[in-house]
């Protein structure tokens, strides 16, 4: 992930990552702590997940920063943080495909 911004990331929200099989099917999602706060603009920083145990194919990757403030009105609804990408799922970044091959 790269702050494209002229500030940094204030609050060390989760991040996750999402994949979707060929069918649009998400078959894997976690969340991670994180340090964003550290991520000043221009900078770059790295998350490693551990995606063992999926079978051989290929996967969009989809990540996100999640904000965990919920609205006043309905607790199961969030104010999602949108970032920039030109490729984007919602309030997820398309990060590229995964190919798993065995």
């Amino acid at each position: 992930m790269k702050n494209f911004g002229i500030a940094p990331i204030y609050y060390d929200w989760d991040v996750e990552l999402s994949l979707e099989d060929a069918n649009g099917k998400t078959v894997y999602t976690k969340k991670q702590n994180t340090a964003l706060s550290t991520l000043l603009p221009m900078r770059r920083m790295t998350f490693d997940f551990d995606i063992d145990g999926l079978p051989e194919g290929e996967y969009k990757a989809k990540f996100r920063i999640v904000n965990p403030l919920n609205l006043d009105r309905d607790d199961s609804e969030r104010y999602p943080l949108i970032m920039s990408n030109k490729a984007r799922v919602g309030e997820y970044a398309v990060a590229g495909i995964i190919k798993i091959q065995k």
